[in-house]
This record gives structure tokens, sequence and C-alpha cells, in this order.
């Protein structure tokens, strides 16, 4: 072989100087040609330039972002030798990582997205879901239709549907996955205002199965997976006790009744949480955490803004890196009403089991009957918000966002979250702490926003940011920016796909974007 086509040699010497001309879009587009370009193009050396571009030229726009990346390799290396081996999976160079990790996120930054095939639904589409393996998206439309779609030949088709007006549905609202092939639908119903939760099995070829379990919540209400093997999903509860006093109750309810003892529990009370300012609690995760709560006193009145120092930033770079499997241990549930955020323990992994005799025998319980019936009791007076706040469960951990919560999606390696809010900004929160870690402005005309669905991955963030144009904010998640996207109608929910696709939800179609990164070389886990 010459050495001039020799990538190491002469060949690479020559493709660096040419490529280091090029600016970000053009040097990401230049690493597909062939894998000598995709060597030469993944050099350091051409991203970190970006940091030296003066002001006024095209690659000073990006320049901060470049910066926050290089920045993350300072912050990893402030941290001691255990906590390095915690953070990174299958035991990974240390400074691999941080190669990459530039590498990655100035080449997403850089290339943005083309528009790919858009899917249509017939129907108004509510929200998304993409199944655990990436084998199923789970589509909710406002024809109480449920579509199961699976990704054929490079394209989305229709896998297998469900039809729940017969089960007296108006809308199918959400959506969310389990482990064992299980579906979590949130849906209202036609004839009262309540809503529904039903869990519904789902086949690997897409076709829909059996109803495991029904239960009814309040209006609105959130409900979410207790555990990600599907064994048991919360439900809310909403209660109105006297004049402008609401509080929550939340239920710990089996997703299904195919156990060999009649005695298995089926539902029974969580915790009862206060409506701080009568909000209703419309959003609701449990994430697997390191730190387990503890419920004691209430949480301190936090800040409304995320810190500004280093400390800050640090925390969050550290929030959005790999963690082991076998790091997280408790579970929190996280729920979200008004401008607030809370965090409880979840250690009830299924309700308890029924005790037959617990409330005496067949006579005695007749017996009781009786009585109730013949001398009812008084109407007990409204409690004053005191009594009403002594029989909840105060938060472990609380957090104020900038403006009322409309959509939350946990980060894709489960120690932040991202909070979207009414203006449509963002907000990543630590988990479980919820400290404040940062925060993507929104845009002008974004007030019309009442209930999307963002998209956390492991480099990107993207969510529905209002407006009639259907704008999408998609940020880098080291950098905390990026840039927006417009679609024919108003967006209400994002999914990210591993190989660098978007999902959106647009009035009754499914548009797909596509990054123009190259992949970047043992671009693994970044």
């Amino acid at each position: 072989m010459s050495v001039w086509q020799s990538e190491e040699q002469r060949c690479g010497v020559v493709l660096r100087e040419v490529f280091a001309w090029l600016e970000g879009r053009e040097l990401a587009l230049a690493g597909a040609a062939c894998r000598a370009w995709r060597r030469a193009a993944a050099a350091p050396a051409l991203w970190r330039r970006l940091l030296a571009a003066p002001p006024g030229t095209r690659t000073h726009a990006c320049a901060l972002l470049t910066q926050a990346c290089v920045i993350t390799v300072w912050v990893y290396t402030q941290l001691d030798s255990t906590n390095i081996q915690k953070d990174f999976i299958d035991n990974m160079n240390y400074w691999h990582y941080c190669r990459k990790r530039v590498i990655c996120e100035c080449a997403r930054a850089h290339a943005g997205w083309r528009a790919g095939p858009r899917h249509r639904a017939g129907a108004p589409l509510l929200h998304a879901a993409l199944a655990p393996g990436g084998a199923l998206l789970a589509l909710a439309a406002a024809d109480a239709t449920l579509l199961l779609w699976a990704a054929r030949a490079g394209a989305w088709a229709e896998a297998g549907r469900a039809d729940l007006r017969a089960r007296g549905w108006a809308t199918v609202a959400r959506s969310q996955w389990a482990t064992a092939g299980r579906l979590l639908l949130t849906g209202s119903l036609s004839l009262v205002s309540d809503w529904e939760l039903l869990v519904l099995h789902v086949d690997d070829d897409g076709g829909c199965g059996a109803v495991y379990s029904r239960v009814r919540c309040s209006a609105g209400a959130a409900g979410c997976w207790a555990d990600p093997a599907g064994e048991a999903f919360l439900s809310f509860e909403l209660h109105r006790l006297g004049a402008g006093i609401y509080c929550t109750t939340v239920w710990l309810n089996a997703a299904t009744q195919e156990t060999e003892s009649e005695y298995a529990g089926v539902t029974s009370p969580l915790l009862r949480i206060f409506n701080e300012e009568g909000a209703h609690l419309t959003h609701a995760l449990v994430v697997q955490s390191a730190e387990p709560l503890s419920v004691g006193e209430p949480a301190a009145e936090p800040a409304a803004e995320p810190a500004a120092e280093a400390g800050g930033r640090a925390a969050y770079l550290r929030a959005i890196a790999p963690r082991a499997a076998d790091e997280a241990r408790a579970r929190v549930l996280v729920a979200g009403a008004g401008c607030r955020l809370g965090a409880w323990p979840v250690r009830a992994p299924r309700p308890p089991p029924l005790q037959a005799s617990a409330g005496g025998g067949l006579a005695e319980r007749v017996r009781r009957q009786r009585e109730r019936r013949a001398a009812p009791e008084p109407d007990a007076p409204e409690p004053d918000e005191a009594a009403v706040r002594a029989g909840c469960t105060p938060p472990a951990r609380l957090a104020r966002l900038h403006a009322p919560l409309v959509g939350l999606a946990l980060q894709e390696r489960g120690r932040c979250m991202w909070a979207v809010s009414s203006d449509g900004s963002a907000t990543c929160v630590s988990v479980p702490a919820l400290q404040l870690l940062a925060r993507v402005p929104g845009s002008a005309g974004a007030g019309d926003l009442h209930y999307v669905q963002p998209a956390a991955a492991a480099g990107l963030v993207a969510w529905p940011a209002g407006g009639r144009a259907g704008r999408v904010h998609w940020v880098a998640a080291a950098a905390c920016a990026g840039g927006a996207l417009a679609h024919g109608a108003a967006a209400v929910c994002c999914v990210l796909l591993r190989d660098g696709v978007l999902l959106v939800l647009a009035g009754d179609e499914l548009y797909e974007w596509r990054s123009r990164a190259t992949p970047q070389l043992d671009a693994r886990g970044c």
C-alpha cells in the first residue's frame, strides 16, 4: 500500500490540513464520504479550533457550545477515581470518553437536521411512546384510537391498532411502556368527567392483546408505572375538602390479576399529597435513584432559577454523565403541579395482600352495617388547611419552576429530568435532589402550551415550544444550546431514537427528522 493511501500517514495529514478550512457543518458532512475522511474529520483539533473563532464569523455563534464541551473534560478531571469508575459504563477509558464527548457534541450542534418522510395517521395525534427495544411506537389519537407502528424497511408502518371507543373512551391522551410488553394508557371517558387508566398487553409483532387492569382517576390526572417491570402502576384521585383546599390520593394498583392467590392485593393508598395553591397534579414519573429519600420535615422553599456558579455547572455535567446499571437502588416519585415539582420515596413494590378476617366475621360486619344505616353519622365540618396538611405526606424535595409545568421527561441516563413550562422554556433538575441545574429560555408566542411531551436522550433534548408554526426546540445536552424546527401544525410530542432520528407529532402527522451529523469514530455512548 502506498504511503498516500494509508490513513495514518500522508493521506491523513493532507486531509486534516484541508479540513482545517471547513466550518462545523461542512466538516460533519465531509466525515460521511469514506473511512479515511471519517477518521480525519474526527480529529479533536479540528473541533477545538472553533474556540478561537473571532466575533462576527460563522463559527463564533457556536463557540460557546464548543467551549462547554471542552469544559466537560475539565470537570471530569476534578472527580475522584472512585466516582469516575461509577460514572462510566463498561469500564470505558476515562480520557477516551471525554474525547468522544467533545467530538460528538460539536458534530451534533454544527450539523443540524434534515427533513425526512412524513406519515399521516388519519386522526389528530396527542402522544407517542417508544417501546424499550425501539421496535414499536405507540401513538395515542384524539378519536380514542391506539396505533402501533413498527419500523419496517426504514419506514414506519402500522402493525396494529385498538379502538377504545367501545370501552367508553373519548380520547387516548397518554401512553407509557413497561419492559414486559405492557402499555399503560390514560384517557378521558365519554359520558362522565372522570378519566381512566388501562393496562394493555401488546404482542411482539404489534398486536393488541388482553386488557389486564382498568382504574378510574380524576380528570386530567397523571398516572405512571410504579416499577420498570410493569407489575404495578400509580393512579391519582383529587379530593376537594374545603373552600380552596385540595389533596390528591396516590393509589398503588396491581397491573394484572394473573395470580394463584385469591387474596393478592389489588389496590391500596400509597400517600396523600396536599395540592399547593389548588393546582392539579398532572405529571408524574417513578425514577430509579442511587440516593434514597427520607420523609420528615417539609422541604425548604427552593429558588426558581438554577445556580449560576461553577458548582452548578459541574453538577449539571455530572448529572448527564453515564451511570452504572447497578447504581440505582431506590425508587422515587416525582410529581408536578403548577410551578412546583416534588419528590417522595416509593417503598411498596405492589399492593399488600388482602386480609379476609381483618373486618371480623360475617355476623359482626352485618351488625355494624345495620347500625350505620339506623343512625347515620352527621356531616363533618369542613377541615381547615392545617388539618389537611397534617394528614398529607410532605415532599422530601421541592423545586420551583419559572412557569407552570406542561411536560416532563427523564434523561436517558437517569440522573436528571427535563421539565417544560408553559412559556416554552425547559429546565433540567437533578434526581432525586430536584436541584435546578440548567434552564433554556423559551421563545415569543409560546403561551398556548397546555400539555406536551419532551424527549431527553443521551446527548440531545427536544421539546415542543408552542406557537402556530409548530416550533420544536432542540439542544445539545452538554451545552444547552441548539436551534428550532418548524412544522405545519402545533407540535405536541417529541421522540428521540438512538440513531439520530427525531420524531415529532404535529396535527395528524408524524414528522421524521434526521441529524446531519455523521457517526464519529468510536462514538458509542455519546
